[in-house]
């Protein structure tokens, strides 16, 4: 069974219980007419697996499930040779002495004798048609289970050494998933059309819960899910997902429940929320609070009667945890222009930061060919699934498709945001996320020419000789944070984007197959099974490394709001370099009250993350409580965020305004449990600074190094201290200031 078009797909789907939007039947289509294998990301229960199951009863086909965990390896996924069979066979013929070694040899690495796993399954001819391969959760794998993906995936063959290069004479329809726990390389994602698996609206939600739990009653499925839908905007650890909106309903049709009510949401939150600091927010008058809120939201339960054919607007509606705008009307040109238009496109989305290469030029001129024009919505969405490959990059991609295919009054609205000379042209407003980086590609780099003042008659031109001054760049990172203008603290947060904060890695005591001093036990048995039972060469083995995580407790208390903002903007650089070696970086704001701001800085978007972050933390400029947040930290977060050999860079200047608190006992208990706990303080800019405070001298003894930061220079020079542990800044000489005085 084939599908001819978008509709079909998504008619095809419904009928199999999957309710979903045009964007994804889209980028299904594609990935069935052109042959790629589709990856799929989003938040866990949104309904990736799912739609590999779907797709392969829709079409009838055989589905293959590879489920990833870590440590995965071809063994595991490709094949395996039946040691004990290989085993049995050479002791018979050892014992009749019916065959000579070289022919013994031949006979037993031969088919009979292996074990096919899913990759290879996925390889062989089926009946009914190539299978769906879906490859659950990659990103659980280490990163050279994806290279080893890279052959399997672009050519649709794997290599045995014992038997050859095996390809598969129908290309399997590969179906990748991620929840996105880690970033999955570029390399593997060039190779497939991406899609980000979004929570649904209240329509589609509505009509997947019905298809899934149709005995619900339309007004206890109305309430579930406009009460889970206000639950997702609350300040939760893992928001429940479609799956575990369905869990609920079908827990609350056991118990016989007509209507919820706080009682019956309370004994039953276990179904929904799978984490107790989240079931704890939500007790009593909380989830009062929502289920009025929930039920002010509906509208006559006449306008929420569901059905398959879910009505679409003619753009993107969230994407990711980024809103994206619809899209201009179109109106396509029928000439030979389109491929250049196309590839211009992704030359301005190039220049805007998105990562793509000519192959994914070539392939959504082919997606485009294969949909082609009849919908709006399907152009926007085919070359998204050609394009972008992060949620971030939906962002860009969205605006810079408003501004190159053609929208004049959108266009005109952001040349009055980037030359001063039109400004109050248009009403004034403060850009979105990723609308000044768009225009600025679109621009192809060019800055608009600054407006000149007409020069006057007695005005005097004054040469300066700077040849012996420093740079403005030397002075920049020389400069106190709190002494910048707005423009010299833009030019000083692009200098902290491009700032590096390597680490070592760890030594652990997994090892994995390499060369290296120790010895291989298991890998050497394995190579004399192959061998009759001789042993040739003795496999050995490495420990394996690892990298720790970085936890950042960052003040933003009044006296701290310049450094602050700084420092989040250095955090939010290293929290989305790739390469630096961090296994995860975690953060925290706190000022009255700690709050884990860790899926905000994960945005690539300095400034939506920013503006994120903010947003979440109410005690901004407020008061000062170290002891009591720090009590909180070590109560609720540090055995989640420590790990083996994590690090703490603890940013505040240690005012400490609450006494209630023991500071110095809290700060021992970090100490204690984690391998670095650095202490910036940006008060050590002054050449008189003293631990004369209570908070400063309780703090100080339990740090492992004590630092300044209160330019970009001395936020450059955290590598030192990481590098060596042993470097303790300014606490010895502080320490011995403070038993002396």
């Amino acid at each position: 069974m084939a599908f001819d078009t978008i509709d079909a797909v998504q008619a095809a789907l419904g009928n199999e219980g999957y309710i979903c939007g045009r964007p994804l039947a889209t980028v299904v289509f594609l990935a069935l007419r052109l042959g790629r294998p589709l990856f799929l990301e989003g938040e866990a229960g949104t309904g990736k697996t799912e739609i590999a199951k779907a797709l392969a009863a829709a079409l009838g086909r055989r589905l293959i499930r590879l489920q990833c965990y870590e440590g995965l390896d071809a063994s595991s996924a490709v094949y395996e040779w039946n040691f004990a069979e290989q085993m049995i066979a050479i002791r018979t013929a050892e014992a009749t002495g019916g065959a000579d070694r070289d022919a013994l040899k031949s006979e037993l690495f031969t088919s009979d004798y292996l074990i096919e796993r899913p990759l290879l399954q996925a390889m062989r001819p089926q009946p009914g048609g190539a299978p769906i391969l879906l490859i659950d959760e990659l990103d659980r794998t280490d990163a050279p289970f994806e290279a080893f993906l890279l052959e399997a995936l672009s050519d649709f063959q794997v290599t045995i050494p014992e038997l050859g290069t095996i390809k598969a004479a129908e290309p399997p329809i590969v179906i990748l998933t991620s929840n996105r726990t880690r970033e999955v390389h570029d390399a593997l994602k060039r190779r497939c059309l991406y899609h980000w698996v979004d929570y649904p609206d209240f329509d589609r939600e509505i009509a997947i819960l019905q298809a899934r739990a149709p005995e619900a009653s339309a007004a206890l499925s109305a309430e579930v899910v406009a009460f889970v839908q206000r639950l997702r905007d609350e300040d939760l650890y893992k928001k429940p997902g479609v799956a575990e909106t369905i869990d609920w309903a079908k827990c609350l049709l056991a118990l016989d429940v007509v209507n919820l009510s706080p009682e019956v949401i309370s004994d039953t939150l276990g179904a929904l929320l799978k984490y107790q600091d989240d079931i704890q927010k939500l007790q009593n008058a909380q989830a009062k609070r929502i289920l009025d809120d929930a039920r002010a939201s509906l509208v006559p339960m006449t306008s929420h009667l569901p059905s398959r054919n879910i009505p679409q607007g003619s753009g993107p509606k969230e994407i990711g945890d980024v809103k994206s705008p619809a899209y201009a009307p179109l109106a396509l040109p029928d000439d030979p222009k389109l491929a250049g238009n196309i590839t211009h496109f992704a030359r301005a989305l190039r220049k805007a930061g998105v990562k793509l290469g000519p192959g994914r030029v070539i392939d959504a001129i082919t997606a485009v060919q294969a949909v082609g024009f009849t919908e709006r919505a399907d152009f926007y969405w085919t070359l998204h699934a050609c394009f972008v490959s992060k949620p971030e990059d939906s962002a860009i991609f969205a605006q810079l498709f408003r501004l190159y295919w053609r929208d004049p009054q959108y266009m005109e609205q952001m040349m009055s945001l980037l030359t001063p000379m039109v400004h109050g042209v248009q009403q004034d407003r403060a850009a979105e996320a990723a609308e000044k980086r768009a225009a600025q590609a679109l621009l192809d780099g060019r800055e608009p020419p600054a407006p000149q003042a007409p020069a006057r008659e007695d005005e005097i031109e004054i040469d300066i000789d700077a040849s012996q001054t420093a740079s403005a760049e030397e002075r920049l990172r020389q400069l106190d944070f709190e002494q910048m203008s707005t423009a010299e603290m833009a030019a000083a947060t692009r200098m902290l984007a491009e700032l590096r904060l390597p680490v070592p890695p760890i030594l652990t005591r997994r090892r994995q197959a390499l060369p290296g001093p120790l010895a291989d036990w298991k890998q050497t048995m394995r190579r004399a099974a192959r061998q009759g039972g001789e042993i040739g060469k003795l496999a050995t083995a490495r420990k394996r490394m690892r990298y720790p995580n970085l936890v950042v407790l960052c003040d933003i208390s009044g006296s701290m709001s310049s450094y602050s903002r700084a420092v989040l903007h250095f955090v939010h650089a290293v929290a989305n370099r790739e390469g630096q070696g961090w296994a995860q970086v975690h953060a925290f704001t706190f000022g009255t009250r700690l709050t884990n701001i860790t899926r905000h800085m994960r945005r690539r978007d300095v400034d939506a993350a920013l503006a994120a972050a903010g947003a979440q933390a109410q005690d901004w400029e407020g008061g000062t409580r170290i002891g009591a947040c720090l009590h909180d930290f070590n109560r609720d977060w540090a055995r989640r965020v420590a790990g083996q050999g994590a690090v703490v860079l603890l940013i505040t200047d240690g005012l400490d305004r609450d006494a209630t608190h023991d500071l110095g006992r809290e700060m021992e208990r970090m100490q204690l449990s984690f391998s670095q706990l650095i202490w910036l303080n940006p008060l050590l800019r002054w050449d008189g600074f003293a631990p004369l405070a209570r908070g400063i001298a309780q703090m100080l003894p339990h740090c492992s190094s004590f630092r300044a930061a209160h330019n970009v220079a001395s936020l450059a020079g955290l590598a030192a201290a990481l590098t060596r542990p042993d470097d303790g800044g300014e606490k010895r000489r502080m320490l011995a200031a403070l038993h002396g005085s």
